[in-house]
């Protein structure tokens, strides 16, 4: 026998006899040197990559011959199963390779099919041999006990074995009971138990705590539940430090990307980007038609501010004419006594508020336009009192000289940084007895006009003469005797 030369120094300072040799290497097949002397049944994974090759085979097979009947025609199809059937090929000599090559795929699949069906008698006898080796069987506290057989036992012995079964049943039970009550009365307990062992807590004799404790029997439906059912199990304290694991659904809100055609050329590209042309566009022109609408109201409401403007007719009141017309001779510019008694025999009483005012040098004058309407500002109450107002600088009104009613008493002027407050001495519903909305004051002081308008009961109307030096202004300064301003007002205020 070859040998190679390492082998056969060993042998040499015989260390090693050539038996030795040879038994280990007659699993390999090198000795004698024949290859079906190898047992490869032995090896265990040999066998399993046997069985999953032959398994894949059979279902390759069976996925060619499927294939190759959807390609065959129906008509040939046909014909091949009545040959397989006769054995005598009656068709073209071309479609006999086709033929044989059908048969081969059908018949391999068939011996394997039938060698399946002679194995499943044997296998059904093994598993009904093990299920009664099962029955005989019997578990208590994790510990196998076979039962005993009529054929060797006696009928003293049966009995005997089937009363100790019994206690020990009845033991388990009981000691199954007294688990129950300990973990009602002690819920902090129940861990232990479900963790496997079988003691009590200490006021209990029967502790035990030996290898051969009770385990509670492992359900294959706890195996399969989800972490969070065990949650149940935990006492009340670790409730609120243990948190358990539990799948997180993440929702991810995906952008839709838009597709954009990667050839230039292509009538995709320019239909593409013609759309996108379109639409930018179409967004310039709402852009344009929004800002248009916005010039539009603003000119509107210029417009109304221009009307409102008209409505104050521009009087312009030379003083130079006035006095020439009112000019008294004498000492009648001293004689103060005459102001009460002057009136006028055309005007009404009733229609004249402010006949019986004393007029002073230096008083401002409420002067009317032509159409007898009369400009004014407005006054705002900051307190529920309606004692104190502020300025509305922005608010101007028009009203009429017929709906003055009545004089106001002067207010108290009060500084709060750049503002000015008007402060009177009651409010506004005890002054006057009319509902507040409905009534027009006025009141001629030394450098403001007040005039209340329909602005409801908190506002006031307020003309501040002394500010205003336009020619379009409705207040007039009389710098002349006391008996000309006297005349001018009867003569501006009570004019129809």
């Amino acid at each position: 026998m070859d040998q190679p030369s390492i082998l056969s120094d060993v042998e040499e300072t015989k260390i090693v006899s050539k038996e030795t040799v040879q038994n280990g290497f007659k699993a390999c097949g090198l000795v004698p040197f024949c290859v079906e002397n190898v047992k490869f049944s032995k090896i265990s994974s040999n066998n399993d990559a046997e069985k999953i090759v032959g398994q894949i085979d059979k279902i390759k097979q069976k996925q060619q011959l499927n294939v190759l009947e959807e390609l065959i025609p129906n008509d040939r199809l046909i014909l091949f199963k009545q040959v397989e059937e006769t054995e005598e090929w009656n068709g073209r000599i071309e479609d006999k390779a086709l033929f044989e090559i059908w048969r081969k795929i059908k018949n391999d699949i068939k011996t394997e099919s039938e060698e399946k069906s002679k194995q499943e008698p044997r296998q059904k006898l093994n598993d009904s041999r093990n299920e009664e080796t099962r029955n005989n069987k019997l578990i208590i506290h994790s510990i196998q006990i076979l039962k005993p057989e009529s054929k060797y036992q006696n009928t003293s012995t049966s009995q005997t074995s089937s009363t100790t079964i019994d206690n020990m049943t009845k033991v388990h039970a009981i000691q199954q009971k007294k688990q129950k009550t300990v973990q009602k009365e002690n819920p902090s307990c129940s861990y232990a138990f479900h963790a496997g062992s079988s003691c009590l807590p200490e006021n209990n004799n029967n502790c035990n705590l030996s290898a051969n404790a009770e385990k509670p029997p492992i359900s294959s439906s706890s195996l399969n539940s989800p972490l969070l059912e065990l949650q149940k199990n935990v006492p009340t304290p670790f409730k609120k430090a243990l948190f358990w694991p539990s799948s997180l659904e993440t929702g991810k809100r995906e952008r839709s990307k838009e597709k954009i055609p990667s050839a230039i050329t292509s009538k995709a590209w320019q239909e593409y980007h013609e759309k996108k042309e379109a639409e930018k566009k179409r967004k310039l022109g709402e852009k344009e038609n929004r800002a248009k609408k916005r010039e539009a109201k603003r000119n509107q409401k210029s417009e109304l501010i221009k009307k409102r403007a008209e409505k104050r007719r521009k009087i312009s009141y030379d003083t130079s004419d006035e006095d020439k017309e009112w000019i008294e001779s004498g000492d009648s510019l001293d004689n103060v006594s005459d102001i009460e008694t002057v009136q006028d025999e055309d005007l009404e009483s009733d229609s004249l508020p402010l006949t019986n005012y004393v007029y002073n040098i230096g008083d401002f004058l409420l002067r009317k336009f032509e159409n007898g309407e009369i400009e004014i500002m407005s006054l705002k109450c900051i307190n529920e009192d309606k004692t104190i107002f502020r300025m509305v600088e922005s608010d101007v009104s028009v009203i009429k000289v017929e709906e003055i009613l009545q004089k106001l008493p002067q207010p108290l002027i009060q500084t709060a940084g750049d503002r000015l407050k008007y402060v009177f001495p009651s409010g506004l519903n005890t002054l006057v007895r009319l509902p507040p909305w409905n009534f027009i004051f006025v009141d001629y002081w030394c450098l403001y006009l007040t005039l209340l308008a329909n602005k409801g009961e908190d506002i006031l109307g307020l003309k501040r003469h002394g500010g205003w030096k336009s020619s379009s202004t409705a207040e007039g300064y009389i710098e002349d005797s006391i008996e000309n301003k006297i005349k001018f007002a009867k003569k501006i205020l009570h004019k129809r």
